[in-house]
């Protein structure tokens, strides 16, 4: 080969190099971060589709409790448990001032039964007060009368069940007491009337419709049949208020109304009662109250 020819080759060697920088530059390596500056907000990383989600425990529900029985009576409309009335005696005395006190007394068993509890609370209550007042009153022995041989005050009390059915009770107390050195002993009545589906002592209101005029009908009623029997002194015994009519027993025949001895009649004649028949109080009744359970 000529010397021509081999400068020629490396003239053309040292062009084609020089080409090849231009159409394949060296890559230049980027400037490393400024790692001072706040870093941008991490995104959330996505569940890759053949990860399995992630399964929630269920939140278990508190087991109930049992609520325990309170002291409420039943609902009105089912019948309750069967409660009997049985009669409990006590009896006490003091020397001075004299008395004793003999009581009689409705109860309603079983006593550890919260209904019952109830109607013997309510009998209780009645024949607490009765004594509580008879003791605040009774006399010094200093007032016995001579010869009489009557040495002390008492306080006598018995009963009569008048209604028990349909659950409901009806009783009549007889509250006899006499004071050392009066010339007689004095009566009167306490009556309870229990709807042991309910619970409550009844009120006379109870067994009519609001507003009715029961009060007007029950005096007009009394008024008729005691003047029948020549037994209505004092007219003003008899009157429609709710003094004169808070003596009163539902029976299975009527409604029973009970005088004291001087509302409508003097000592001497007794006390005085009417029994008044359901039929005459029909337009009255309440058809939500207890009466219907009776007079079916």
């Amino acid at each position: 080969m000529s010397k021509r020819m081999i400068a020629l080759l490396l003239i053309c060697g040292l062009l084609l190099a020089g080409c090849g920088e231009e159409m394949f530059p060296t890559a230049t390596p980027a400037p490393a971060e400024d790692t001072s500056a706040a870093a941008p907000t991490a995104l959330p990383t996505e569940v890759p589709p053949s990860a399995e989600p992630t399964t929630v425990a269920p939140v278990e529900e508190p087991t109930a409790q049992p609520v325990e029985p309170t002291t409420a009576a039943p609902s009105d409309t089912e019948p309750v448990a069967q409660l009997t009335l049985e009669s409990r005696s006590t009896a006490e005395s003091n020397p001075e001032p004299p008395y004793a006190v003999t009581i009689v007394q409705p109860v309603l068993q079983p006593e550890t039964n919260p209904t019952a509890q109830l109607f013997n609370r309510a009998v209780d209550e009645r024949l607490g007060a009765a004594v509580d007042g008879f003791v605040a009153d009774a006399p010094p022995s200093a007032s016995a009368p001579e010869g009489l041989g009557v040495s002390e005050s008492t306080l006598d009390v018995s009963y009569e069940v008048l209604l028990d059915q349909a659950d409901l009770d009806s009783v009549r107390m007889l509250i006899s007491t006499y004071f050392l050195g009066a010339a007689h002993p004095f009566g009167s009545y306490a009556t309870i009337n229990f709807d042991q589906r309910t619970g409550y002592v009844l009120e006379l209101a109870d067994l009519f419709e609001i507003n009715s005029p029961y009060l007007d009908t029950i005096a007009a009623y009394c008024k008729q049949e005691l003047t029948k029997r020549d037994m209505l002194f004092f007219e003003e015994g008899v009157e429609p208020t709710y003094e004169n009519y808070q003596r009163w027993n539902l029976t299975p025949d009527g409604l029973l109304i009970s005088f004291d001895p001087y509302q409508v009649a003097p000592y001497a004649a007794g006390p005085q009662e009417v029994l008044i028949p359901y039929s005459e109080l029909t337009t009255l009744i309440d058809p939500a109250g207890p009466l219907p359970r009776l007079i079916k």
